[in-house]
């Protein structure tokens, strides 16, 4: 240990710089094997090289968004942001407690509660959200699109195939959440407590593959990713419907159908960002949301509810597995985006 004892040190102005240093040098050490400092330091002097530059400004290394984030993790950011969090108390806490809930409450009192966390979200955004500096005009990058509106938007191949897809894994993510508890419970004959489990297990897959798909996809490219994800949605329809050996290997075949939550920061933001300029980026991503979620989220559950009215529960799974196949087709042609993979194909 070479902490030298002087008090106040780092709190005054006493002590010189090198007294400073050994001070902080235990610290130092234990930061950069366990704190992840000395993996962000190679990260940066990496970008800082490609760029040809002598120093980062903190707008570039500030984490989520500009053009060191655009250029290097990108993926990644937009995979822990949309991902990680939402999977971790949207997902799989909550399908521990929402059956317990409604055990207590009812489902009807249960879905009012449930809207709890959204209105204490919207709180904290208008609370602490701050604006980010805007960039100017002449800075922004060269427009890759014709017009500013949303429906010109639709002239770039790449943002057609991610609102398709868009479309499809929407539905098949709410068409899922909606149905499977009832469908375990009702048509499978699991317990409360093991149908609110297995959907957990949906929440775990979705925290892990929330990143993991993203930064692959940084390094193997968007398009691969995706297509292999959105195909694997088919596996949470086939396991629920057609699995029928231990429950803990349903949990795994789940895990693994479930991991197609991966593809969304992918569709929803990552491939339209790149398709089209800086000033358009936002605009192009809240374009595809919106058109999954007024189709594939608001139109295709209620169908799916109203073919389980006139067949039965496992209609709606059967339409979870279409709709994971036909979002993987349309991935299939896609172009790809990816900074590492367009400059390499460019050489």
């Amino acid at each position: 240990m070479k902490r030298v004892v002087i008090p106040e040190l780092l709190d005054t102005d006493a002590g010189t710089p090198e007294e400073v240093a050994d001070s902080l040098a235990d610290l130092e050490m234990f930061n950069r094997y366990f704190g992840g400092v000395g993996t962000m330091a190679d990260l940066l002097m990496s970008v800082a090289a490609q760029r040809k530059l002598k120093s980062l400004s903190w707008l570039d290394v500030a984490g989520g968004q500009g053009r060191l984030a655009t250029r290097t993790v990108a993926a990644l950011n937009a995979g822990i942001m949309q991902n990680v969090f939402a999977a971790l108390l949207g997902t799989m806490l909550s399908g521990f407690l929402i059956p317990r809930l409604a055990a207590m409450f009812e489902w009807r009192a249960t879905f009012f509660i449930t809207g709890i966390p959204g209105l204490i979200c919207a709180l904290l955004v208008w609370l602490y959200l701050r604006e980010p500096a805007r960039e100017p005009a002449a800075t922004a990058g060269p427009s890759n699109t014709t017009g500013l509106g949303a429906l010109a938007l639709l002239k770039e191949h790449n943002i057609r195939v991610c609102c398709v897809i868009s479309i499809f894994m929407v539905a098949w993510f709410i068409v899922a959440l909606a149905f499977l508890p009832i469908f375990f419970q009702n048509y499978r004959g699991f317990t409360a407590e093991q149908a609110g489990g297995l959907v957990g297990v949906t929440g775990l897959a979705t925290l892990f593959s929330g990143f993991l798909v993203p930064a692959w996809s940084d390094r193997v490219g968007r398009k691969p990713a995706m297509i292999l994800f959105c195909f694997l949605g088919v596996v949470t329809s086939l396991a629920a419907l057609y699995f029928n050996g231990p429950l803990w290997i349903l949990g795994v075949l789940l895990f693994i159908g479930w991991s197609g939550t991966g593809s969304f920061p992918l569709f929803m933001g990552v491939v339209p960002g790149e398709t089209v300029s800086r000033s358009l980026a936002a605009t192009s991503m809240g374009f595809v949301v919106c058109i999954g979620e007024l189709i594939g989220g608001a139109a295709v559950p209620p169908a799916a509810g109203w073919i389980a009215d006139h067949t039965s529960l496992a209609a709606p799974v059967i339409v979870v597995g279409v709709c994971a196949f036909c979002a993987g087709v349309a991935a299939l042609f896609l172009k790809e985006t990816a900074p590492r993979k367009v400059a390499a194909l460019a050489r």
